[in-house]
């Protein structure tokens, strides 16, 4: 019988192989660990078939939980429709698959740990033996993978990594409804007080922000906006162009970028950006300019032409003149590179590059939003003055670069590196975070592309003929 155990050294023999083998007369020694260790198998497995059993549970309450919320759902779904809102769905329907499978592991465990305890008895007292429990397991169980366990808790760590990344993801979700919620009960307010108003989400906008009150101007604006005025820095790359003006004398054409803050008579601005504008420079060539008001444009003032503006910089300041991009030419297009940036004492500077060139201060916007807080807005794009009275849809004056957005980089201006900085964090803006308005779409248009370098917005066209 010793010769035959010795053949079976390194075999691949079954527990039934060994099952009829008897070792009447060995000592016991041996036979009470195997049993012991047994019956720990068992009680592992019934452990793991207890937890499997719980994790089954809490993903079927989860997952019951996604259609009593169907309102927040909803409002994600309006808030932010690109996120992919079957990933909770898809997470609650793992969890019960893992937890179903947890179950079947436990339950094999305990039905492991039976026939360890069977074999046991059975194998008596193996003197001599070296079989430790995995080896056995091994004998049995030749298929079976040891590392499942591992494999498992590894899988549960992750799985619960994930968990705790949905919950932040959860938690910035909820503050961005939070302020949807309250811009939804503003502006519910401000249609309220729009006596027999049937005024668009367009109208809207065009009533709380730019607002310039002159229904002459035109706009192709992207916009970022959030409830509270936390926003403390804001980016442009501009193209540089010299549109054509219907009427030099009196209408312009600019592309810029915004900050503001506020709502109603309270909305507060700076704006910086190139303008057309012979009646203020004395020249069609494009210029430098900044522009700020405190007052939703009841006053405002461009450059150095009142309060407000401090310079800093001996060669860049608001008025000199600017190269223009040339048309159809791949290298010969002209940027301004452009950051307005919170400081810690509330002044707002701005930077051409990396060169800070001057700052508003803080006191001129009266502790307002934009003096205490920051802003809760930015906008990008073109606009244009119509002193025709036409309301600008059928001048002849031209944005941008005078061609349509659909003609792409090198003939259409555009605007790039569209980032921005609020209290929390930073982040360079994809096109789902935005709200574009192009209200004369005969006149300007825009179009977004993603270049290699990044999101491009172009905008502007030649007017109506």
């Amino acid at each position: 019988m010793g010769e035959e155990v010795g053949a079976m050294e390194g075999s691949h023999a079954s527990l039934l192989g060994l099952r009829e083998l008897r070792f009447p007369n060995r000592r016991n020694d041996n036979h009470q660990n195997v049993v012991e260790m047994g019956e720990e198998e068992v009680e592992m497995g019934e452990e793991v078939v207890e937890m499997g059993e719980e994790v089954v549970e809490m993903g079927e309450e989860v997952g019951a939980m996604e259609g009593s919320h169907a309102s927040l759902l909803g409002l994600r779904e309006l808030r932010f429709p690109n996120r992919r809102n079957d990933n909770h769905q898809h997470f609650f329907s793992r969890l019960v698959e893992m937890g179903e499978e947890v179950v079947e592991m436990g339950e094999e465990e305990v039905e492991m740990g039976e026939e360890v305890v069977e074999m046991g008895e059975e194998v008596g007292a193996m003197e001599g033996s070296h079989a430790s429990l995995l080896g056995l397991r091994e004998l049995r169980f030749p298929n079976r993978r040891n590392d499942n366990h591992q494999h498992f808790f590894s899988r549960l760590v992750e799985m619960g990594e994930e968990v705790v990344e949905m919950g932040e993801e959860e938690v910035e979700m909820g503050e961005e409804v939070v302020e949807m919620g309250e811009e939804v009960v503003e502006m519910g307010e401000e249609v309220g007080a729009m006596e027999g108003s049937h005024a668009s989400l367009l109208g809207l906008r065009e009533l709380r922000f730019p607002n310039r009150r002159n229904d002459n101007h035109q706009y192709v604006v992207t916009s970022y906006h959030c409830r509270r005025p936390k926003i403390q820095e804001a980016h442009a790359t501009i193209a540089i162009w010299d549109p054509k003006l219907a009427r030099p004398n009196s209408d312009f054409s600019l592309s810029q970028i915004w900050i503001g803050a506020g709502s109603g008579s309270n909305v507060q601005t700076i704006e910086a950006g190139w303008q057309v504008y012979p009646r203020r420079t004395g020249t069609t060539r494009p210029q430098f300019f900044v522009f700020w008001t405190p007052n939703n444009y009841v006053t405002g003032t461009y450059d150095l032409d009142g309060e407000g503006w401090v310079g800093t910089h001996d060669t860049l300041y608001p008025g000199m003149s600017l190269p223009c991009s040339v048309y159809g030419s791949q290298l010969q297009q002209h940027e301004l590179v452009l950051k307005i940036r919170r400081e810690q004492n509330g002044d707002w500077s701005i930077f051409i590059g990396d060169s800070r060139i001057g700052y508003f201060p803080a006191r001129i916007f009266n502790g307002g939003p934009l003096a205490t807080h920051g802003a809760n807005r930015v906008d990008w794009g073109g606009e244009i003055y119509d002193s025709s009275g036409s309301r600008g849809h059928h001048t002849l004056t031209q944005m941008g670069s005078g061609h349509f957005a659909q003609e792409g980089y090198g003939r259409a201006s555009h605007i790039r590196n569209l980032y921005i900085r609020d209290s929390r964090r930073s982040r360079t803006l994809k096109q789902n975070k935005l709200v574009t308005s192009a209200p004369a779409r005969n006149s300007y248009t825009y179009r977004f592309v993603q270049e290699i370098t990044g999101l491009f917005f172009y905008y502007g066209g030649p007017g109506s003929n």
